[in-house]
């Protein structure tokens, strides 16, 4: 049985996180004020992030994702958007584009590797833009790989 990638479990367990911090305290604030369907919504939104924390468990568990590994090469932050293009060159030498969230640091020079949800495959090779968009829509998680190569720099010296 394979671990659970760190980014992928601290996805898991944040999904879940949000829905138990949303449904107390929509609890809490029913209970003040006396309001019923704020706790119905509350409960709501309980339910829905422990559907979506099971639906990602078991699309990891069965390693339906997408791994793409590369050294980021350039960042570029484009005004008035919620999101930046880094560029990435993979392990077989392809360029990649990529449309990060904000709140995803990358920094040019170091390694990576990005956890996407596995696009359908109508998307597979057939045209790169719409694949590039898929991608970008469907971010699970970035880790870091630098720290692992320089680690094995050290032990083999």
């Amino acid at each position: 049985m394979n671990p659970i990638p760190k980014p992928l479990h601290q996805k898991l367990v944040l999904t879940l996180l949000v829905g138990i911090g949303c449904f107390f305290t929509g609890l809490a604030l029913s209970v003040s004020i006396r309001d019923k369907t704020l706790f119905f919504l509350s409960a709501a939104i309980l339910i829905f992030s422990c559907i979506r924390t099971v639906s990602l468990y078991f699309k990891i568990k069965s390693g339906s994702y997408y791994t793409l590994e590369g050294t980021c090469c350039s960042v570029s932050f484009l005004p008035f958007r919620k999101n930046y293009t880094a560029a990435l060159t993979d392990r077989d030498g392809r360029d990649r584009i990529l449309h990060l969230p904000k709140d995803c640091r990358v920094r040019p020079g170091l390694s990576y590797r990005f956890y996407f949800q596995c696009p359908p495959d109508s998307l597979s090779g057939q045209n790169a833009f719409l694949e590039k968009s898929y991608l970008s829509d469907n971010l699970l998680g970035i880790e870091p790989i630098a720290e692992l190569t320089q680690d094995i720099d050290i032990i083999n010296s």
